[in-house]
């Protein structure tokens, strides 16, 4: 983490000098070419302009063909993201970042063995270079290289044993490849160095719960995880689910509470796991807190309690009226149910046999919890 900083600093210094030194007053080009937020064709004719100023320094020069790089890569051209690269690199050739790119725009290009040869290079520069064994890792691991990007995150860890980063991302791909029972063990490890990661405890608990069953232990990595996140949603849904399958009805029940009660002050969790049905200006106002027995309703029906999911979703069409049964509709709707009158001439029988297909496809809807970064 320092090192990056470091270097961020560097690059900013950098920037900062050459936006000054070049016409010794601030250079609008220059905030366009390295601004990463703008459209690549604005980014490339800037970047243009400025390469082709006389007497740039061979250092502003490499900085300013990385920059242009990196827009014709959003473009997909990789040729001339790699032309600008080469240039970068005969200018300066201890240029690590510009080696990274040039292996970021092989694996784009779909040439894998020159994406290693480049990362080879920048790692002979520093062989020990954290950043640069991350930014492989990351690239591998997000392309389903997961030998190599294991490798890389391993020998993160010696150089920096609480690299949150590598802890998770090697779990991650070990339950990818499905060896539940290394995860468990990896992640109890991970536990050790790093004992207030919530994200551990989280898939640790689902392992232990789906994979294991083992509802002592997901208890005890649930309750560590409400411990350091209390106010995530989450972590009461599993707390809930635990607690129902060890037989506590009531404990079970209470987390389920707190979890709707969570839901609902959330709203992004709420487009997160219901449907952009219910994301409505008026929902609020027109539902009041009669939508608490519709997230009552998911949480059950997530839960294998379909029971408890269908009674707590018409205690929501009963609350909620007319405005609640239409929503209903559409979540049902968005998820593939038919419940218009075209459908068919009974339309209640037709809404009851919708949502018990519903709740039925919410059952199982805990699933194994990834770490670190996302596939």
């Amino acid at each position: 983490m320092t090192i990056r900083r470091i270097a961020i600093f560097l690059s900013i210094v950098a920037i900062s000098l050459f936006v000054f030194n070049i016409y010794n007053k601030p250079n609008p080009a220059v905030a366009i070419c390295i601004n990463r937020s703008l459209p690549a064709d604005k980014i490339i004719a800037a970047c243009t302009k400025l390469v082709e100023t006389p007497d740039v320094s061979a250092k502003n020069l490499a900085y300013l063909l990385l920059k242009r790089s990196r827009a014709f890569r959003r473009l997909r051209d990789y040729e001339n993201a790699i032309a600008d690269l080469d240039r970068a690199l005969v200018l300066k050739p201890d240029y690590s970042y510009a080696w990274i790119h040039k292996a970021y725009n092989h694996i784009a290009a779909g040439d894998r063995a020159a994406a290693d040869s480049a990362f080879e290079a920048a790692l002979a520069l520093d062989p020990d270079s954290i950043f640069t064994l991350i930014q492989r890792a990351k690239l591998y691991y997000a392309k389903g290289y997961y030998e190599q990007a294991q490798q890389d995150y391993e020998r993160v860890l010696k150089y920096d044993p609480e690299n949150s980063k590598a802890w998770l991302n090697i779990a991650n791909m070990i339950i990818n490849r499905g060896n539940f029972d290394v995860a468990i063990e990896w992640l109890n490890q991970a536990a050790i160095a790093l004992p207030d990661e919530p994200q551990i405890y989280e898939s640790l608990g689902s392992l232990y719960l789906l994979h294991r069953k083992d509802l002592e232990k997901s208890l005890w990595a649930f309750s560590r995880l409400e411990t350091l996140r209390p106010d995530y949603e989450a972590t009461q849904l599993w707390l809930g689910a635990t607690q129902l399958r060890l037989g506590e009805e009531s404990l079970g029940k209470e987390h389920i509470e707190r979890f709707t009660a969570l839901f609902d002050q959330n709203s992004s969790a709420s487009g997160g796991l219901i449907s952009s049905a219910i994301i409505d200006l008026g929902t609020d106002v027109l539902l009041g807190e009669s939508t608490l027995f519709m997230y009552r309703g998911i949480a059950y029906g997530a839960l294998d309690r379909p029971d408890i999911s269908r009674i707590e979703f018409e205690k929501f069409v009963v609350e909620g009226g007319a405005f609640a049964l239409k929503l209903l509709k559409d979540i049902m709707a968005e998820s593939g149910y038919c419940v218009r009158r075209d459908c068919g001439d009974d339309l209640e029988g037709q809404l009851g046999t919708a949502l018990d297909e519903y709740i039925k496809s919410l059952e199982g809807g805990l699933s194994l919890k990834l770490t670190g970064d996302s596939q």
